[in-house]
């Protein structure tokens, strides 16, 4: 640095100028969001019904969901692996950015694909029939449509997302509920749902996040694996299908209710380089397929102890497809209160019903059954 300039000036420069490129940059997004907006509210008047440009869309919006329908059923053989998957999904990126001949693509499609099309839509329809009468047969066994539901918060959210009247009730058996928060708030919750879906009839399947049985467990009803058993199951549908079938085969009556206590486990260690909001949308998305092929409810703990700053909502930190759907929040706050000075509290927030508020004391003895050996749970090893 030359003798002249005086020290701290270099720094100075450096900082104006970070600060000149971070105005810059806000112009353009704003420019950009603009340009967005504008766009936006011209598209009607061009993609108007019964046009070319509205046909083309479409069939971008049908290519991209054969795309994922095509790369579900990739995913249900259980001989093929995310490694296998990754270079599948590669090759297609990089073969449908090649030049084509569109007459001879179609022409390929509609001699050799078509008939193979058909039978797949047929062998889909049976299967939808087959869910809806296994969807018809839960609720027969619960004697209701809806879930019991620890918090009137959680039910009102599903109800909202689906648009669907609370009054009639909230979370059916083809409905997911995500619970961001840290785990001590999300646990006895889950438990919750667990213990009063099997007082209500049904069969309740609990994935564990301790590594072993805890001693509170030992009256829990229904089924329940511990996390070594379930830990990375996600990775593959078929992996994970290997995984439900022995909790099937045990149950004389089919599971209604899969509660997750960490979404985490489920891809706990994946052989691919991937941050955690990608593992969570696989797993998440892995067990939406499942629930698919196999209809029934869903309760999911996301704990969100390392990555979800205070005051931030969940849209914030993670991907659209898991805040698409209906989920509920979770504090701890502890209590202030001269007559129980340390008591935890549990809050659950919903954006469809006001905040509701639980002592964590209070929760944990909902938990325990009434009558110990009534619906005592069992483990199922896989």
């Amino acid at each position: 640095m030359p003798q002249d300039v005086p020290k701290g000036l270099d720094l100075q420069a450096t900082q104006e100028m970070q600060q000149r490129l971070q105005q810059k940059q806000q112009e353009i997004m704003v420019k950009r969001q603009e340009a967005m907006q504008a766009a936006a509210a011209r598209l009607p008047s061009v993609l108007t019904e019964g046009s070319e440009l509205l046909r083309y869309a479409y069939l971008m919006l049908f290519g991209h969901r054969m795309t994922r329908w095509a790369a579900s059923k990739i995913c249900e053989d259980p001989k093929v692996s995310s490694p296998m998957i990754q270079i599948i999904n590669d090759a297609q990126m990089e073969k449908s950015g090649e030049p084509f001949d569109f007459y001879k693509v179609m022409k390929d499609f509609t001699d050799h694909q078509m008939g193979w099309i058909d039978s797949i839509q047929r062998k889909e329809l049976t299967r939808s029939m087959t869910n809806k009468k296994r969807v018809k047969n839960l609720a027969v066994r619960l004697k209701s449509k809806y879930l019991p539901l620890p918090s009137e918060g959680m039910a009102a959210t599903v109800a909202a997302v689906h648009e669907r009247s609370i009054t009639d009730g909230g979370m059916t058996h083809e409905d997911t509920l995500l619970i961001f928060g840290p785990r001590e708030a999300y646990l006895p919750l889950l438990r919750l749902c667990a213990k009063l879906y099997a007082e209500a009839g049904g069969v309740p399947l609990t994935l564990l996040g301790d590594l072993m049985v805890p001693d509170d467990l030992t009256t829990l009803p229904g089924l329940f694996a511990v996390n070594n058993v379930w830990r990375n199951s996600a990775d593959t549908f078929g992996s994970f299908a290997e995984i439900m079938k022995p909790f099937k085969n045990s149950s004389k009556n089919p599971i209604g209710l899969l509660v997750v206590e960490g979404l985490d486990g489920l891809l706990a260690e994946s052989p691919l380089i991937e941050p955690r909001p990608v593992r969570l949308v696989r797993a998440l998305g892995m067990l939406r397929q499942y629930q698919a092929t196999y209809p029934m409810a869903m309760i999911i703990g996301i704990d969100t102890t390392d990555d979800k700053p205070e005051g931030m909502r969940p849209e914030e930190v993670y991907p659209p497809f898991i805040t698409s759907h209906p989920y509920v929040e979770v504090e701890v706050k502890v209590s202030d209160l001269s007559l129980l000075p340390g008591a935890k509290n549990i809050i659950v927030k919903s954006a469809a019903h006001d905040d509701e508020l639980f002592t964590q004391k209070e929760l944990w003895k909902k938990v325990a059954l009434k009558d110990p050996e009534a619906g005592r749970g069992s483990i199922v090893s896989a």
